[in-house]
């Protein structure tokens, strides 16, 4: 069950991230960041989550470049 939750939600970023040159790479690296941060929020609490955000905005700030190709 959690394995398919895993591979629902990388399918769903990978929509999301459809305009990118490289959906797939995109959504990779944010699957990460938001697995990253449910696990460190035990820790750091809401700053696990601000880093995942940062983190993601700057994936996206990354790919920008290459959106509509």
């Amino acid at each position: 069950m959690v394995q398919e939750h895993k591979s629902l939600l990388r399918d769903y970023l990978t929509e999301l991230a459809a305009e990118y040159a490289d959906p797939r790479g995109v959504a990779a690296q944010i699957h990460i960041m938001i697995e990253g941060a449910m696990v460190t929020s035990s820790l750091l609490g809401a700053e696990a989550t601000r880093q995942a955000r940062d983190g993601i905005c700057a994936v996206l700030a990354a790919a920008e470049g290459s959106r509509g190709k």
